[in-house]
């Protein structure tokens, strides 16, 4: 698998779309206050658990898939290639 080059953070179109996904599902949470308080009282559970879960849900995605995409991008019909 080949890793871009390129980090994507926070304040690009793609980090911004995450971080709409997670305040939609903090509003389903429909925490009340104390619940709320309780999970900002555990922000390094927090970020870990949506570290990890970022890291697994990223890395979901096959190599094949990433490879095919490569050599799209390069022009190479990925339908010819040998498997």
């Amino acid at each position: 698998m080949t890793m871009s080059a390129t980090w994507i953070r926070f304040e690009t179109p793609s980090g911004r779309h995450a971080a709409r996904i997670f305040a939609l599902a903090y509003d389903r949470a429909m925490l009340d206050e104390d619940r709320a308080h309780h999970l900002i009282e555990h922000g390094t559970e927090l970020e870990e658990g949506a570290r990890k879960l970022i890291e697994d849900l990223s890395g979901s995605i096959s190599s094949r898939y990433i490879d095919e995409n490569n050599e799209v991008r390069r022009g190479v019909d990925p339908r010819n290639l040998e498997r």
